[in-house]
């Protein structure tokens, strides 16, 4: 045995059989004699046949509770298409059956092509009335992992979600419940409004009252769906909430004002005085910026740290309306504020001008008027900033107004070798690299 092994990491082999349903027995039985001191155990596996073996060689015996189980769920393999659909639900039977108590994370990180009957089946088995994951904290979907386009990807995760909140029991240690959607693949993440209904459900029915973190994509969520969920985030059952991300519109199509308006008032609403995150993306017209930003200048958000626009579609214009509310009094403890502007390979954001030397001007006005934030880093890359900009930029920052700051990236802007050259030698925190 190894009497003093706290951490034991596994990754899927290449075979599926008797040797994974092997080493599930081994680990859920013989493993309890053999690795007394195991803590933790992180399985990094395919989502295919060899995770449903190991799920079956598991449902011989059971982890005890003591150890904690990560749950890295991918695939390496091509055409993995009725095999993620097998593997899933025998991974689902093992949990029902109380075989992982001290299950604490599940990542999945690629497509499985799982259908929606098999979401709904995993989300019911997490909150099912046989078991309690009373260690559960993370919950997080980096890839589409339905079989199927936009429409069925919709449909899947809402039943997932509808799954967990029906349930009868809930996940008292859940903090993190995320979508993490890349700009670069064509295939969202996303919710539709089964799953959004499903989620403002759990949050009022405190289905997870320790939530920290809710990243949730809901850019394809109708206003029907949208207003419960707002309603939820604007309740007392958000009060740990730390780290929110509001996703909605797309690149090809504004979000609408009335859907925006919606989460406005979330954030005025004073039950998210202890948010220290907020990622907002996508496109939103000027009513819908303005919309948002009275949110952000409610006055109600004294504990955000950090600001994150990066995914915005942001312009001059929309620039100047926000700079209205970025100030000390509005947002006493924002530290971090990023601007930056990204290409996405799909999607129509490649024509976005950035802020450009315009905005950068709004924005330099507003804090010379008023006192900033404290900020500690402002993120302003590729933003097609030119040397004029340069210029008002270093009015700013030798003003000292800003006496926090350690970086500024000014990084892939169109300035000058010379003005390059000039703001790193006059103020030691700026990044104005040209790439």
């Amino acid at each position: 045995g190894l009497p003093v092994l706290e951490r034991l990491t596994l990754r899927s082999s290449n075979e599926a059989g008797e040797g994974c349903r092997t080493l599930g027995r081994v680990l859920s039985g013989e493993g309890r004699r053999r690795l007394p001191s195991l803590r933790q155990l992180i399985l990094d596996w395919d989502g295919d046949e060899s995770l449903g073996s190991v799920c079956e060689g598991l449902s011989s015996g059971s982890l005890p509770s003591s150890v904690a189980v990560v749950l890295i769920i991918s695939s390496r393999k091509p055409e993995i298409a009725e095999r993620g659909d097998r593997a899933v639900m025998a991974l689902a039977a093992a949990i029902r059956s109380g075989k992982i108590l001290g299950l604490q994370k599940v990542f999945f990180k690629s497509r499985l092509d799982l259908s929606r009957q098999t979401g709904r089946v995993f989300g019911e088995a997490l909150t099912h009335a046989d078991v309690t994951l009373a260690s559960l904290e993370e919950l997080s979907f980096r890839a589409a992992i339905f079989s199927g386009q936009k429409q069925q990807q919709r449909e899947g995760m809402g039943e997932l979600l509808a799954g967990i909140v029906e349930g009868r029991h809930s996940l008292p240690s859940l903090q993190t419940l995320r979508t993490i959607w890349s700009h670069f693949s064509p295939f969202h993440i996303c919710v539709d409004e089964v799953g959004a209904r499903a989620v403002a459900s759990g949050i009022r029915e405190a289905k997870f009252p320790s939530l920290k973190c809710f990243h949730l994509d809901c850019r394809d969520v109708l206003l029907e769906g949208l207003q419960p969920l707002a309603l939820a985030l604007a309740s007392p059952h958000v009060s740990a909430l730390r780290s929110l991300s509001i996703e909605l519109g797309t690149p090809q199509e504004e979000a609408s004002p009335a859907g925006v308006g919606l989460f406005s008032v979330a954030l005025a609403s004073g039950y998210l005085r202890a948010l220290e995150e907020l990622f907002i993306e996508e496109n939103y017209g000027i009513d819908a910026a303005r919309a948002l930003f009275a949110g952000l200048g409610s006055g109600k958000l004294s504990c955000l740290r950090r600001l994150d626009l990066r995914h915005f579609f942001l312009d001059a214009q929309r620039v100047r309306e926000l700079a209205q509310v970025l100030d000390a009094r509005r947002l006493p403890s924002l530290q971090n504020l990023e601007l930056a502007r990204l290409n996405y390979t799909y999607g129509s954001f490649d024509a976005q001008p950035g802020i450009g030397d315009e905005g950068l001007r709004a924005l330099v006005e507003t804090w010379m008027e008023r006192p900033p934030p404290p900020l500690e880093f402002l993120g302003l890359r590729a933003n097609a900033f030119t040397d004029q900009a340069a210029q008002s930029l270093m009015l700013l920052l030798g003003s000292g107004r800003l006496r926090f700051l350690l970086l500024v990236d000014l990084g892939a802007n169109a300035f000058s070798d010379q003005m390059r050259r000039q703001l790193r030698t006059a103020f030691p925190c700026v990044n104005a690299a040209a790439g």
